[in-house]
Formats: C-alpha cells, sequence, structure tokens
C-alpha cells in the first residue's frame, strides 16, 4: 500500500510541472541512453571513423527519437493520468 501511496505523491508532483515537460524530459533522458547506446556500439565495431555518413544517421536518429519519443511519452502521459483520475 505503501509504495502505491508514493507513486500517487509522485505522480501529483510531475504532473504540477505539465505534460509538455514531462514529455520533453522524458524523450531528453531517452533519448539521451540512446545516442550513448549507439555511439558506444559504434566505438566498439572497431569502425572508428566519424565521418559524414556518421553524422547523417545520428541526425536522423535524433529526428526518430524525439518524433517517437514525443508520440510514446504522450500516451504513458495520459495513461497515467488515467489511472491518477481513477485512484482519486
Amino acid at each position: 500500500m505503501e509504495t502505491k501511496n508514493c507513486k500517487f505523491e509522485r505522480w501529483t508532483e510531475e504532473r504540477k510541472k505539465g505534460m509538455l515537460n514531462y514529455v520533453a524530459k522524458s524523450t531528453l533522458y531517452l533519448g539521451i541512453l540512446l545516442i550513448i547506446g549507439r555511439i558506444i556500439g559504434y566505438l566498439i565495431s572497431g569502425d572508428i571513423k566519424f565521418n559524414g555518413e556518421f553524422f547523417s544517421e545520428l541526425s536522423l536518429n535524433i529526428a526518430v527519437i524525439v518524433i517517437v519519443g514525443g508520440f510514446i511519452n504522450s500516451i504513458i502521459w495520459y495513461i497515467k493520468e488515467f489511472k491518477y483520475r481513477n485512484s482519486l
């Protein structure tokens, strides 16, 4: 029961900041982790040439992360908000 209360209180604080803040912050965290993973994978593969191809792929990855991540995090916001309102 304590865990449910803690989650409820955390979401109460998070929703005060607004949906845009939540979506932007969540997408940024996800994006940073994915980009770091991509760079580490690129370094491990042995082909350590940071040329134009790498940066064009990276910019495409960032665009996809922003679009898809923003959409997914918006859906997550509405799911959490639905659960929050049902628990009131």
